[in-house]
């Protein structure tokens, strides 16, 4: 919840006037049916063939029920159990279920029951199949605000019925999420919103996040299987000696600008993302949005922990829910916001039983152990940013202008000693700004502006030094309303005279003249 901007080349005519110095101016899953050129060959010997039609026909449904049974059989506790599957949209594959037949073929094959899933809640994201203790328990899925606490604020409902599995996707887009009520004949009320990962219950003294258990199968996760991603990642932790965990920090993600992290990463580190095949890959992430992090066990032998916690306090900090225990080292993503009161807590324990914990959100880190420093236990391989300064500043919000926001525009630099002027009829000038904050006229020219790309061809007024300058630079104005223009190098290095050679942008204020 990504984009490029194209500059072309214009041509500008010099304008040679006089200067002066005085101041200026879902579908369903889709079986495939029974052939009935079988059907019609075995009914013909008389009736012998009968048991040989019922036998396949009913296999498949009895390993269904046994795989949904022996499920339902391991909850005690639970009110409903959840298996996470990694992440679908329709670029994936066309419905939840060929994406888990892709990707998860021997889950698929041994639990049958997930092709006769008929409902689907949520449009993208991760995908989990959520399974009720009992059958005849009723399931809500509604629409809430994602603002705010519990109870969330009610839209819509989305479906209503009985204790069978169903699919559900975490995103729902806007300012929206799913809320999943599990409610048992007793009265048993338990809240679920796997946007943020928070549990809620009524009706019983036990701890909301006990009555949601997880029968993820971690290990027939998708992994990196490629000879550039083992070599990537094989070559990553042979150079973790000491540190027990490597991250990489891939800046902010914002939904609302792509709408999956993977996404994020890939349109800002094109040249990492394609060296390094386990980062998509890797699918298991815990988080919601924020600054995203790549996570990389030193070893395949270390077990991880992820927890949520509070956020008041010091260490240790209060233990919230528990999202899984004791995993395999394997990659992962963490996100760093996940509610106003809690965090995540990363803990990584080594073969030794050595210990480190991290909590992004805060990028500190605590080691079990006393005599092992924490800072030396975190490696960083976050790679340089392959985005231009232009980019990074549409990323933050700076916008491209349009034509008559900059006709008849004065600017004034807030760094160096010049003002800019873009007059009527394409005529532009260029002052300097003195010590005593009067102006003298130093370029006049003329200005053209396309695509977000100010054109300008400048001849030096009669008595100065200055040379004559043609440069095509991008510019984009500030997302606050102060009015700013952000002003920067050309893509062949040009820029205004009065730049540094070390500078590659300024910012200018508006000014009336």
């Amino acid at each position: 919840m990504k984009r490029k901007i194209l500059a072309a080349a214009l041509a500008c005519a010099l304008l040679l006037t006089a200067c002066g110095g005085t101041n200026p101016e879902t579908q369903p899953v889709e079986t495939r049916p029974v052939e009935t050129t079988q059907q019609t060959e075995t009914t013909q010997p008389v009736e012998t063939t009968t048991p040989a039609q019922t036998e396949p026909v009913q296999t498949e449904p009895v390993i269904a029920e046994d795989a949904l049974s022996r499920l339902r059989a391991d909850m005690k506790a639970p009110m409903a159990a959840t298996a996470f599957f990694g992440y679908w949209d329709e670029s994936v594959a066309e419905t939840p279920a060929q994406y888990l037949m892709q990707a998860f073929p021997n889950y698929w094959a041994s639990n049958s029951y997930l092709g006769e899933i008929d409902r689907l809640a949520g449009n993208y994201g991760t995908l989990y199949c959520v399974v009720p203790t009992r059958p005849d328990a009723k399931v809500t899925v509604n629409l809430v605000s994602g603002e705010g606490k519990f109870p969330y604020d009610y839209q819509e409902t989305l479906f209503t019925g009985s204790g069978e599995p169903f699919f559900l996707l975490n995103m729902v887009g806007g300012d929206s999420m799913l809320e999943v009520i599990v409610e048992e004949n007793d009265g048993r009320k338990l809240y679920w919103y796997p946007a943020w990962g928070e549990f809620q219950c009524e009706g019983t003294r036990m701890a909301a996040h006990s009555l949601l258990a997880d029968f993820t199968i971690y290990e027939d996760l998708p992994q990196a299987d490629t000879a550039g991603a083992d070599t990537a990642l094989d070559d990553l932790r042979a150079d973790l000696t000491e540190p027990a965990l490597a991250v990489a920090y891939f800046g902010e993600w914002d939904p609302n600008v792509s709408k999956y992290y993977k996404d994020h990463i890939q349109e800002v580190y094109p040249s990492f993302w394609a060296a390094n095949d386990y980062l998509n890959s890797t699918v298991a992430s815990y988080g919601n949005y924020g600054g995203v992090y790549c996570v990389v066990p030193r070893s395949e032998e270390m077990t991880v922990s992820v927890n949520l916690v509070s956020r008041e306090g010091g260490y240790p900090y209060a233990f919230e829910a528990e999202f899984c225990e004791k995993v395999p080292g394997s990659p992962f993503y963490v996100l760093t916001e996940y509610t106003d009161d809690t965090m995540l807590e990363v803990v990584v324990t080594d073969t030794d039983g050595q210990t480190l914990r991290w909590y992004p959100l805060w990028s500190e880190t605590q080691a079990d152990t006393e005599f092992i420093e924490p800072s030396g236990r975190l490696a960083d391989f976050t790679p340089l940013s392959e985005r231009t300064l232009r980019q990074e500043r549409m990323a933050e919000g700076w916008r491209i202008p349009e034509l008559d926001e900059l006709e008849g525009s004065f600017w004034l630099s807030y760094q160096y000693p010049y003002g800019l002027d873009l007059l009527g009829e394409n005529h532009a000038a260029i002052y300097d700004v003195n010590p005593d904050g009067s102006f003298d006229q130093a370029y006049d020219g003329l200005w053209s502006y396309s695509d977000g790309y100010l054109y300008l061809e400048m001849a030096p007024c009669i008595g100065t030094d200055n040379a004559h300058f043609i440069c095509a630079v991008p510019i984009l104005l500030d997302p606050w309303g102060y009015g700013d223009l952000w002003l920067g190098r050309g893509e062949d290095g040009s820029a205004l005279p009065y730049f540094p050679e070390h500078v590659d942008a300024d910012e200018l204020m508006p000014t009336v003249g």
